[in-house]
């Protein structure tokens, strides 16, 4: 499934889909955290953290769905 295909998904399924969310960008989200902290632990951590926050942030503000891009990324970005 492409970005802009999961996002309408996801819009129309929040729940339903988020999983597949996970799944699919997971090990790329903790690679990325890994690289900039170093830590497997720590790296873990803030890649369910995010994953927590991106669904949080959706299912309060739907309309903010990215239409593209690698998403799950941006809210590991912010401390």
């Amino acid at each position: 499934m492409h970005d802009e295909d999961l996002s309408a998904a996801l819009a129309a399924d929040l729940d339903g889909h988020f999983e597949h969310v996970m799944r699919l960008y997971q090990d790329r989200l903790y690679a990325f955290a890994l690289r900039l902290i170093g830590n497997p632990q720590e790296a873990e951590e803030i890649a369910q953290d995010s994953f927590v926050r991106a669904y949080q942030a959706l299912a309060k503000y739907p309309e903010r769905l990215p239409q593209s891009g690698p998403w799950p990324a941006s809210p590991s970005r912010t401390p």
